[in-house]
């Protein structure tokens, strides 16, 4: 995450053309910043979805941490 607070400022709008399973739009999300975005799979689409509708900063703090 070191190099996204690099390039990602708060309010900042970020699109990722391949989300996949969010994990781009969770780190995003907690620097801030908006994030935007798209899946072809239905499936993988709503379990991104899903994710970042439930991220829990708390656990990746203790992950940033343990670093």
């Amino acid at each position: 995450m070191p190099i996204l607070e690099w390039l990602v400022s708060p309010n900042d709008d970020v699109w990722d053309g391949f989300a996949g399973s969010g994990t781009f739009g969770v780190c995003v999300n907690k620097l801030g910043a908006n994030y935007f975005g798209s899946e072809l799979d239905t499936k993988i689409y709503n379990a991104a979805r899903e994710r970042l509708n439930n991220i829990n900063y708390p656990l990746f703090d203790r992950c940033n941490n343990a670093v």
